[in-house]
């Protein structure tokens, strides 16, 4: 079983649609049963799956004093990933679920600002020795900011994909889908379906490193 979260200290930047499309989009090529935790305070992941008809993926309750023993129960399960949203100010809360990941996804905005707030999020991740992939989200198609920001960002660590600003996934998260379940033939769903085949690229590259460790 894989366990994977969202972080990134900057409020704003998409974690929580990205733990929901991706989600989705791991039960649809078929690498599920997945699980969702949302770690988050504001509880943004829960009220979209509690608006959502499909069964899957798992919702999983819990607590950061609890979930080393959820994980376990889950992998117990035979559930195959675990995607869990985090909190973006409680460093400390965020820094424990990094130390359970198999694989941390850090979004963000290609703007300055955003991009400046990194720092501290990737030394948190590589203090707990987690591997990381970069998702540049939101992104203007054909702005030359996207290019220097895609540069920036390979000098940290590996860029799963470039996810531009459309509002369809915005839009299918207020009634419980994802952007696939609207259009599976849309671009959303096409930029989804690659950034889901390098996170599972990652995902076996972390597990097999730690099995040769």
């Amino acid at each position: 079983m894989w366990v994977m979260s969202m972080v990134s200290t900057k409020g704003g930047c998409g974690k929580t649609t990205l733990t929901a499309h991706l989600a989705v989009e791991a039960e649809r090529v078929g690498a599920g049963p997945v699980a969702v935790i949302d770690a988050d305070p504001q509880a943004s992941l829960a009220r979209w799956w509690n608006t959502r008809v499909a069964e899957t993926p798992v919702f999983v309750q819990t607590t950061l004093a609890d979930l080393p023993q959820r994980i376990a129960e889950l992998r117990a399960a035979s559930v195959r990933l675990v995607l869990i949203d985090t909190p973006g100010a409680d460093v400390s809360h965020t820094r424990a679920i990094v130390r359970l990941s198999d694989l941390v996804l850090v979004p963000s905005r290609p703007s300055p600002l955003d991009l400046g707030t990194l720092g501290s999020t990737v030394e948190m991740i590589e203090a707990e020795r987690t591997p990381l992939l970069f998702v540049l989200n939101a992104v203007t198609p054909r702005t030359r900011i996207s290019t220097q920001a895609v540069m920036a960002l390979s000098q940290h660590g590996p860029v799963g994909a470039v996810l531009h600003q459309r509002n369809d996934y915005a839009a299918s998260m207020t009634d419980g889908r994802v952007a696939s379940e609207l259009d599976s033939s849309s671009k959303s769903a096409e930029e989804i379906a690659t950034l889901w085949k390098h996170v599972h690229k990652h995902l076996r590259k972390s597990t097999s490193e730690d099995a040769a460790a």
